[in-house]
């Protein structure tokens, strides 16, 4: 009978590595008792009790369920599993399709325990997976109240991950000021409190050239959190959150299905927190701290009334600097849309003006409506683009020719090389050196032949693309009866970018369309 070790390393400690081997050297000793033929070992590195989603176990059983092997054994069933109702599905699972489980140091062999008419006996290993699980809890309540109860006397329970501006303390078990990080947590609080938003923080900070507490750039949610988090007050909060097994959402998004689960962070009441305030020096007064956080309440409130969906958000783009355009509103005045780079960095980043929304939105759904009301129109279009696509798509098909040419004229040379050099005529050096040459040159020529392939693909393609197009724009007729986010979706089929280029001196603008025929990057289906 072929049989496959199953070993767990239960802690993420290093030493659990000889546990690893030891547990292997039982179930080998076990299964040459039992005369069984070892064809796989399968280790699992994986902690925690999400057992399921470990992909070793679901490696596990997908080769036992295939017939690979016809036996698993394993040192104990807590290695196994660790919730009682799920592990014993997963034995019943694997006893229907004949698949014997062993586990050495509860002596159960689903071979063995079987009732009187030859049915499973579960009553034996479901005894040991509730002690399993039991224990498995005891150990995560013991943890839990170990950190509970540091929290209380303000210690910090992350030793390895101190709030950015912090240093972890090991004989205190505190947190500690790290002085030069601490001046920048000083920066964002006061920029903040003098107006400046979470975005334009963390722009600040990038082009200072400071590194963001993992390396990278600094982003706007880094900013946010820093601003809430009442580490920077000198409070230490505990128990915000608990670890629960949660069914996906969405499972096809990450090749899961709906019976898998994952342990996720859901967040606690606020009575269940732990709250330690002046458990370390503070890097921010609470008087500053309260102050920001109420102005950063407020924008929170009123964020869905300032903010509105515009018709080409993620369309309209720069014409100067290629960054994409927003929409600012001011009482009084109509909307318009302004590059982004001059909101964020300013005149001297980027100069291009700003254009009304209602006038750029208006030529665009114009120019559509034109497009879809003169066949002929659209044609002219098409067939400009179609001719440049069928010149150059003939220009591929003859270079790819071309090139296959050349390189099945390499490869005969590089037989006949090889050919001279076992007959003699040529020493190994000489083969060497006109082999090395002969392959770089077909190196070149491979990656030629594949942009070029790649190139006429594209090309074929186009017609699709316009046949797509074409069904889409019947959608514009009833454009101006839709929702905002309705009339999007139109566009987005439609449209791969706008750009706007304005003339200061004459205050005049160009828009220029590109459509989703004349870029395969932007396909719609």
């Amino acid at each position: 009978m072929k049989a496959c070790i199953y070993a767990r390393k239960s802690t993420s400690k290093f030493g659990q590595k000889e546990t690893i081997e030891n547990q292997i050297e039982t179930c080998r000793t076990e299964a040459k008792k039992l005369e069984l033929d070892v064809v796989d070992t399968k280790v699992d590195t994986g902690t925690g009790r999400d057992d399921l989603n470990r992909p070793e176990v679901k490696e596990l059983i997908n080769d036992a369920l295939s017939g690979k092997y016809q036996c698993i054994i394993m040192k104990g069933v807590s290695r196994f599993y660790r919730d009682t109702e799920k592990g014993l599905g997963l034995i019943k699972l694997l006893d229907r399709h004949n698949v014997r489980v062993i586990t050495v140091e509860e002596g159960f062999d689903s071979m063995e325990q079987r009732t009187g008419t030859g049915k499973l006996d579960t009553s034996r290993i479901t005894m040991y997976l509730m002690f399993s699980e039991m224990e498995s809890k005891k150990i995560a309540d013991r943890v839990k109240y170990t950190q509970l109860e540091k929290a209380r006397k303000g210690e910090w329970n992350i030793a390895p991950n101190p709030p950015y501006g912090y240093k972890y303390d090991s004989n205190s078990k505190k947190l500690v000021i790290d002085e030069a990080k601490a001046e920048v947590v000083k920066e964002i609080f006061t920029l903040y409190e003098q107006g400046t938003g979470f975005r334009n923080i963390a722009i600040h900070l990038n082009e200072k050239g400071i590194p963001s507490p993992g390396g990278k750039d600094w982003r706007g949610r880094r900013i946010q959190y820093i601003i809430s988090n009442r580490t920077y007050a000198g409070d230490v909060i505990f128990n915000m959150e608990s670890k629960k097994e949660l069914p996906y959402k969405k499972p096809e998004r990450y090749n899961k299905t709906r019976e898998d689960t994952f342990v996720g962070q859901e967040p606690n009441d606020e009575s269940k927190w732990v709250v330690k305030e002046n458990a370390h020096e503070a890097i921010i007064s609470r008087e500053l701290f309260n102050k920001v956080n109420g102005l950063r309440d407020i924008k929170s409130r009123n964020r869905g009334i300032k903010q509105e969906y515009a018709l080409l958000s993620g369309l309209i783009k720069c014409a100067k600097c290629g960054k994409g355009m927003t929409v600012k509103r001011r009482e009084g005045y109509e909307p318009r849309y302004y590059c982004l780079t001059y909101q964020q960095k300013g005149k001297k980043y980027c100069d291009n003006g700003n254009i009304r929304m209602d006038t750029v939105e208006s030529h665009i759904l114009g120019d559509l409506m034109e497009l879809y009301q003169h066949e002929e129109i659209l044609d002219q279009l098409i067939q400009k683009y179609s001719s440049s696509i069928a010149v150059s798509g003939n220009n591929s098909q003859k270079e790819i020719n071309t090139l296959e040419k050349k390189i099945n004229a390499l490869t005969d040379k590089m037989d006949k090389l090889l050919e001279k050099n076992i007959d003699g005529d040529i020493t190994d050096q000489q083969f060497k050196n006109l082999n090395t040459k002969y392959a770089n040159e077909l190196n070149i020529l491979t990656e030629k032949l594949i942009l070029s392939k790649q190139k006429n693909s594209t090309q074929i393609s186009s017609k699709e693309r316009i046949e797509k197009f074409k069904k889409h724009l019947h959608e514009i007729i009833d454009i101006k009866n839709k929702d905002i986010e309705e009339k999007r979706l139109i566009l987005i089929k439609l449209i791969d970018k706008v750009e706007v280029l304005f003339y200061k001196d004459t205050k005049e603008y160009d828009i220029t369309i590109y459509y989703t025929f004349q870029n395969p990057q932007s396909e719609q289906n």
